[in-house]
């Protein structure tokens, strides 16, 4: 190994350092990448690895640069994918945000993982399979803690700074809403308590917004009334409608004397239909609707042919 070596290693790395120091991560990484090698030459094993390291990291810093999602362009898979490959250490570098300092690549990487299992498990229409993925998701997100994620701000599932424990709780209430959303249709009370569960970990995790939107959601599944043709109490604002029917103070006072439910009477003239009943009213007034269109279109092209024999007759005169 000859100065000349160390000095032009020495250089390569210092040149790379300055040009992450700028801000131009992309050029930075394949300078690091070059740096690689001559590294490995002089036997300088942890500078090659933290060298090849910052090559593959470097690349997500220019998508955040370039305002690109992360996940979107690959470059966190790929992170994950090529850093997974290198023993655990801590590193000196430059994070998104402007954030610079030593980082611990195991932490890193559970970030990412759990980053990585978030985002597959929200895509996922196969309700199993999206709860395991957000699971995995929740378990990595909880080894990081209150520590502070990296890449949160960055990527499509997440969108904002948190932290590793108040995005556990999102994964955990994405995970009871995807439990109730199997519910709902066939057994709203059971919906509603895996959402109570999900509204507390949105607000937990202080997406209110969400959390509000939960609620409302608990509201209209606790929704009951009776409806008015067959008299069945039905639960769940998916399972009933309210339409407009002239409903006057006598059938109001009817009910009353009755002791009847006066919950099918939704404000004024409004009353409750279930599903089966508000749809066999509409098929048949579909049909009926569509006989008189029928008639009408045959009364229109009826006047059309007499009109077409009137202008035929005034032409010949």
């Amino acid at each position: 190994m000859s100065s000349k070596d160390i000095e032009r290693c020495e250089s390569k790395l210092e040149d790379a350092e300055n040009t992450a120091r700028i801000g131009d991560f992309g050029k930075a990484a394949k300078k690091y990448a070059d740096a690689v090698e001559l590294c490995m030459n002089l036997g300088w094993e942890k500078e090659a690895q933290e060298a090849l390291l910052l090559s593959y990291l470097y690349p997500c810093n220019q998508d955040v640069k370039d305002k690109k999602d992360l996940l979107e362009t690959g470059s966190l898979r790929k992170f994950l994918e090529n850093a997974s490959k290198l023993p655990p250490m801590k590193v000196t570098a430059y994070m998104p945000g402007g954030l610079f300092g030593e980082f611990d690549t195991a932490k890193l990487l559970t970030e990412v993982r759990g980053i990585l299992y978030m985002s597959l498990g929200l895509m996922s229409t196969n309700a199993v399979d999206a709860v395991k993925l957000l699971e995995a998701a929740y378990d990595h997100f909880l080894e990081i803690g209150d520590a502070p994620l990296i890449f949160s701000r960055y990527v499509s599932c997440l969108k904002r700074r948190t932290t590793g424990n108040n995005a556990a709780l999102e994964c955990e209430g994405h995970i009871e809403f995807i439990k109730a959303r199997q519910f709902m249709e066939v057994e709203p009370p059971k919906a509603t308590e895996n959402l109570i569960v999900a509204a507390r970990a949105y607000r937990a995790a202080r997406l209110y917004d969400v959390a509000k939107s939960v609620n409302n959601r608990i509201q209209e599944l606790r929704a009951t009334r009776k409806c008015w043709m067959c008299g069945r109490e039905i639960q769940s604002a998916d399972h009933f409608k309210i339409v407009k029917a002239d409903v006057g103070s006598y059938f109001e006072n009817l009910l009353r004397q009755r002791n009847e439910d006066m919950r099918v009477i939704d404000g004024v003239s409004r009353i409750a239909l279930c599903n089966p009943c508000y749809s066999a009213i509409f098929y048949e007034a579909d049909r009926i609707a569509r006989g008189y269109h029928n008639i009408a279109m045959q009364a229109i092209a009826a006047l059309e042919a007499r009109i077409r024999q009137l202008e035929a007759a005034v032409r010949r005169y």
